[in-house]
C-alpha cells in the first residue's frame, strides 16, 4: 500500500483540475457569447502614455516641501497634517 503521493501523481491531479477549470470557464464565455447574440464586441480602450515630470517642475516640487517643512519647523511641529 503507497502511502505517498509522488510529485507526479499531484502535477497530474492538478493538471485535471485545471482543464476541468477550462472548460466550465469556456462554457460560461460561450454562455456569455450566445446571451449577447452578435452584438459587437467591446472597443478596447488605448492606453495613454505615461505623464513625465520635468526636472523643472520636480525642482519646484522639492522646494515647495522644503519650504513647507521649514514652516513646520518654526511652528514647532514633529509632523505635518
Amino acid at each position: 500500500m503507497k502511502l505517498t503521493i509522488d510529485r507526479i501523481e499531484i502535477l497530474q491531479h492538478a493538471l485535471v483540475g485545471y482543464q476541468a477549470r477550462r472548460d466550465d470557464i469556456e462554457r460560461r464565455i460561450q454562455e456569455v457569447r450566445v446571451q449577447l447574440n452578435g452584438a459587437a464586441p467591446p472597443q478596447i480602450k488605448e492606453e495613454k502614455p505615461k505623464r513625465r515630470l520635468s526636472a523643472r517642475g520636480r525642482a519646484n516640487i522639492i522646494r515647495a516641501t522644503k519650504e513647507r517643512w521649514r514652516r513646520a519647523r518654526a511652528a514647532g511641529k514633529k509632523r505635518l497634517g
